[in-house]
């Protein structure tokens, strides 16, 4: 339970709830299940702001920053997209939000949509970047890159510790620790940032309707995007934009001005 709740950013009373099947095959698929031998794993150099920053500069002036948008709907074979600034039209629109963002954002959906886009929701952790190595196990040798502390209440929200110095290689001799919802028990002069996340949620109604996703996607031409359409990772939320691109007629290794993705892709190794 530790284990998994700490992948997943959830808490251990809605671990009990999670579908076993997936939890094994994700497991599995990343050596979890391994004393022995277990897989390498790689970080980008630089963290994920690199390919952010990469599918940015493959966009150029196309992105549009603190641009809100307030709502989608279908029109007469195009999707017209409300912005502070007025109405744009466009002939498709991706989604790439969490699903109940997605849900809450279309503002006629089909009963498909609700249907399917329903059965996913978030939690929202607070992360604090810090160096008070109270947060850590008392016995150094019990270090590891992440460090469940274990509450006595099941239903309480998760509460771990990520080493970032042994996750990212860092080349510092001070602990540089991310904590997960123990931020009162942090010491305030050690605090380094603090950010709010947004996990989504996974549980047997979420998986069987990800399932359903062929079901409503590119309907009246707006597509799904997102890591919950998969296990919840970063290479998940690759792949299904992959998925929804090819289906929209880009080539597969290539982003629209016909440049290689292999930067884009070095994430999912």
């Amino acid at each position: 339970l530790p284990m998994a709740a700490a992948v997943w950013s959830t808490d251990r009373a809605r671990m009990m709830a999670f579908p076993a099947s997936f939890l094994v095959r994700f497991f599995e698929h990343h050596g979890f299940l391994e004393l022995e031998n277990r897989p390498d794993w790689y970080t980008v150099e630089g963290g994920s702001i690199r390919y952010v920053d990469a599918i940015a500069a493959v966009l150029g002036d196309a992105v549009r920053c603190a641009t809100p948008v307030r709502g989608v709907r279908p029109r007469a074979g195009a999707v017209e997209v409300d912005l502070d600034s007025g109405t744009e039209t466009f002939d498709h629109v991706v989604l790439a939000t969490h699903v109940d963002t997605s849900l809450r954002l279309l503002k006629e959906p089909t009963a498909a949509q609700e249907s399917i886009l329903g059965k996913f929701s978030c939690r929202t952790n607070a992360a604090v970047l810090h160096t008070d190595a109270r947060m850590m196990p008392r016995n150094k040798r019990a270090w590891a890159s992440w460090n469940t502390h274990v509450g006595t209440d099941p239903g309480a929200p998760p509460t771990l510790t990520y080493w970032m110095n042994h996750l990212q290689s860092l080349p510092v001799a001070t602990p540089i620790l991310l904590t997960l919802n123990r931020e009162d028990e942090i010491d305030p002069r050690d605090v380094l940032g603090r950010w709010d996340y947004d996990h989504p949620i996974f549980t047997p109604d979420s998986v069987a309707a990800a399932a359903r996703l062929p079901e409503i996607q590119g309907g009246d031409g707006i597509w799904f995007a997102g890591a919950a359409w998969g296990y919840g990772f970063h290479e998940d939320g690759v792949r299904s934009g992959v998925q929804v691109a090819r289906a929209l007629g880009v080539p597969f290794g290539e982003d629209l001005s016909g440049r290689p993705m292999d930067l884009i892709f070095e994430a999912d190794r």
